[in-house]
């Protein structure tokens, strides 16, 4: 008897807790809506530069690697052959990188 008349004590001193919780997030739900969708435009903004940047950064390094494999291997003295192994691999590198960068826009889109 004494255990129940406890536990109701509780339940009822406890429940004004959980409605305030109940509004409080709903208000944080209808302010999370709102700033997403203020933050949308923003947010497309955003993303155009960074795949404009991604692409100049994929562009740079492409033909970064295009210069260590054509002139560097020369000025080593390494065979046309292992240049253009080089070449080749660097090749599938940046068909890796062009993956990515597709997968990264289709998760933007």
């Amino acid at each position: 008897m004494q255990q129940s008349l406890i536990f109701g004590l509780l339940v009822f001193q406890l429940s004004p807790l959980n409605i305030k919780g109940s509004i409080e997030s709903e208000q944080f739900k209808k302010n999370f809506e709102k700033e997403i969708k203020i933050n949308q435009s923003n947010n497309l903004i955003n993303n155009q530069f960074t795949l404009q940047l991604l692409s100049f950064y994929f562009k740079f390094q492409f033909f970064i690697y295009l210069f260590y494999s054509t002139f560097v291997c020369s000025f080593f003295n390494q065979s046309i052959n292992q240049s253009i192994y080089l070449y080749l691999s660097i090749n599938q590198s940046i068909y890796a990188y062009i993956f990515l960068y597709n997968k990264y826009l289709i998760y933007i889109i």
